[in-house]
């Protein structure tokens, strides 16, 4: 199962740009201890590319953001991890039928 971080990095990717109350939103970031989380993890203290998530602009008192590069990096890292597993699961499927069909062919050879 995926971590509410994994989930909120995909999906920034994907967006590209995106608003803060719409990531609220969409990960249920709604009560102080949530964002504060939210906060402390993806964007710190300073809106700089020290952040996995910047503010890219602001409007009308609305927070535009996106992933900044070492968002993006993360992002990146994390998509090897979620590979790895996937290419196991395929060979070992791949394994097993392999080798039950050459257990089958000598049972019955």
């Amino acid at each position: 199962m995926e971590d509410k971080y994994s989930k909120i990095l995909k999906w920034a990717y994907k967006k590209k740009v995106f608003l803060e109350k719409e990531l609220f939103n969409k990960f249920d970031l709604n009560n102080e201890l949530d964002r504060r989380w939210y906060l402390d993890v993806f964007r710190g203290p300073v809106n700089n590319d020290d952040c996995l998530i910047k503010i890219c602009d602001s409007k009308n008192n609305e927070h535009y953001c996106c992933l900044s590069a070492k968002g993006i990096a993360a992002y990146k890292e994390l998509a090897k991890w979620y590979e790895k597993p996937l290419g196991i699961i395929v060979i070992t499927i791949v394994a097993g039928v392999i080798i039950g069909g050459i257990l089958f062919w000598l049972r019955w050879n």
